[in-house]
C-alpha cells in the first residue's frame, strides 16, 4: 500500500475542507467585531472605558500615597 498522496485525493480533501474553513472565517469575523467594539471607548460602557477608569484611580492613589509618604518624611526630619 502506497503512502503517497494523489491529486485526486487532494481535490477531495480541499472540497471537504473549504466549507469548514469558510465557517471558521465567519465565526472569527463575528468574534473580532464583538471584541474590537469592546476595545474602543464608547461613553463608558466598553471594556476599554473600564480599564481607563481603573488606570486613573490607580494613578491618583499612587500620587496620594507619594504625598502621604513625603508628609511623614517631612515630620520625621522636623524632630
Amino acid at each position: 500500500m502506497s503512502a503517497s498522496l494523489h491529486w485526486g485525493d487532494l481535490a477531495n480533501y480541499s472540497t471537504a475542507l473549504s466549507p469548514i474553513l469558510a465557517a471558521i472565517a465567519v465565526v472569527g469575523r463575528v468574534l473580532w467585531k464583538k471584541l474590537s467594539h469592546e476595545l474602543k471607548p464608547n461613553s463608558g460602557a466598553s471594556l476599554r472605558d473600564a480599564i481607563d477608569r481603573i488606570e486613573t484611580m490607580v494613578t491618583e492613589t499612587q500620587h496620594e500615597l507619594e504625598n502621604h509618604i513625603s508628609y511623614h518624611k517631612g515630620q520625621e526630619s522636623a524632630k
